[in-house]
């Protein structure tokens, strides 16, 4: 899973917090052609695991193991 990928459609995806309350989580438009890029970086929460995620050079987050299979398996439809 690990490795640089083109959105194939446009979609949103909410960030995820990991502040008490989750009071920072973000809406994140990406838009067919954006590039994202996964890292090895990935750490485990009570929610599961989280991966480092790349976006278009400009900002990194982290996205869920689930969200990652369910964003790729969607496109691959």
């Amino acid at each position: 899973m690990f490795g640089h990928y083109i959105a194939g459609k446009t979609f949103s995806h909410k960030i995820d917090c990991f502040c008490p309350g989750g009071h920072h989580a973000d809406v994140l438009k990406i838009q067919k052609g954006d590039l994202i890029n996964v890292t090895n970086e990935r750490k485990f929460t009570m929610h599961g695991w989280y991966f480092l995620i790349g976006f278009n050079d400009i900002c990194m987050f982290y996205m869920a193991l689930a969200d990652l299979e369910q964003y790729v398996s969607n496109v691959a439809v």
